[in-house]
């Protein structure tokens, strides 16, 4: 049976897209290199709490422990480390144990991810970019990590660090847009304003004096002060 045939008959397996509020939360990863390092780097970033097991560890796994930023569970996993977690990576070369990883986390219903194996995970980390507090997220469902890092650099290269910086201000002006009080029509007529104007183009140059113009002029026009 020819490859585009079976494409046509392969149900498509699609995941929910979520973002999780990790912050205070007790994570667990089980695998001291470098996946397991980038790992617990993002979950820091995230705001959880990471407790990690390895026989070996990275140097600066070794030094994140040795700080206090992620805590060190011992050498050898076992289904006790699950206790109080909301989240289980498995980040071994050892087969056997993340399968046991993954079906101790299922048996408990605690969500687990086995790195480069989207058959042993209850969800999948997709590829990221960050801007600031924006996040734009990219999954082939496991089939793909080499596409979703094309798309995920194609991105980059589209939504620059001026974004993160319109967020921000947009946040602001959301606040004192909602406090003035006016109708959600209104609010939202404003909104597409500012974001059909040339205020991030402004913001990309660097021309924050033009981008408070253009700002004060949009608010001006929709009556809020």
């Amino acid at each position: 049976m020819g490859m585009v045939k079976k494409m046509e008959q392969r149900k498509t397996k699609r995941y929910y897209p979520i973002f999780w509020n990790l912050e205070g939360k007790r994570c667990l990863i089980v695998g001291g290199g470098a996946v397991a390092q980038r790992k617990a780097k993002d979950l820091l970033t995230a705001g959880a709490t990471v407790v990690l097991i390895s026989r070996r560890l990275t140097e600066e796994l070794v030094s994140m422990a040795n700080s206090g930023e992620i805590a060190y569970g011992g050498k050898e996993y076992s289904c006790e480390h699950l206790r109080d977690v909301c989240m289980v990576i498995g980040a071994t070369n050892d087969t056997e144990l993340n399968k046991r990883i993954a079906v101790d986390a299922a048996q408990r219903r605690i969500p687990f991810n086995i790195v480069d194996v989207p058959e042993l995970c209850d969800f999948i980390v997709p590829a990221t970019v960050h801007r600031g507090e924006l996040t734009i997220a990219i999954s082939t469902a496991g089939a793909s990590p080499a596409l979703a890092k094309k798309i995920r650099q194609e991105l980059e290269a589209i939504y620059g660090e001026e974004y993160g910086q319109l967020l921000e201000m947009m946040r602001e002006l959301r606040k004192k847009v909602i406090a003035a009080g006016k109708s959600e029509a209104e609010n939202k007529k404003l909104f597409t304003a500012l974001l059909a104007s040339p205020l991030l183009e402004a913001i990309r140059n660097n021309e924050h004096d033009r981008a408070e113009e253009i700002v004060a002029k949009i608010l001006e026009e929709s009556g809020t002060r």
